[in-house]
């Protein structure tokens, strides 16, 4: 399963025709998913559970082993970067992340040169001096 992603179990009982097929169903770790009293599973977090369904009559349990995954977001594209800087400028980089919520928010700058004007970057402030 993947984080959000809702899934249900159904307990079939024997013999088909028992009295009482009540049953109660459990997650041993909620916060990597949880499971309604009707079998409904819905995943929270990364990691793994078991989940447990169990009849009321005579204690009989089944298992069911819940592996939920992240779904990777990638960064699709950072804008408000500047694309061009007069020597003798310093401006600290900040840049607007699209999606809002990828996997990895962590930007990486680099400075690119051309002409007569380099550029120095530590962390995410740029320097532009002249050669």
């Amino acid at each position: 399963m993947t984080v959000n992603e809702t899934k249900k179990l159904i307990a079939v009982i024997n013999p088909s025709n028992a009295t009482n097929k009540s049953v109660t169903w459990n997650s041993s770790n909620a916060s990597v998913a949880n499971v309604d009293n009707t079998g409904k599973i819905t995943a929270v977090s990364k990691g793994a559970t078991i989940i447990t369904v169990k009849t009321e009559d005579g204690n009989f349990i089944a298992d069911c082993i819940v592996n939920v995954k992240e779904i990777f977001v990638p960064v699709i594209d950072i804008t408000g970067i500047p694309t061009t800087m007069t020597a003798g400028n310093t401006i600290a980089l900040a840049g607007t992340v699209t999606p809002a919520n990828p996997t990895n928010k962590i930007i990486i700058w680099s400075v690119q040169s051309a002409g007569t004007t380099n550029a120095n970057i530590n962390g995410s402030t740029v320097s532009a001096t002249s050669t």
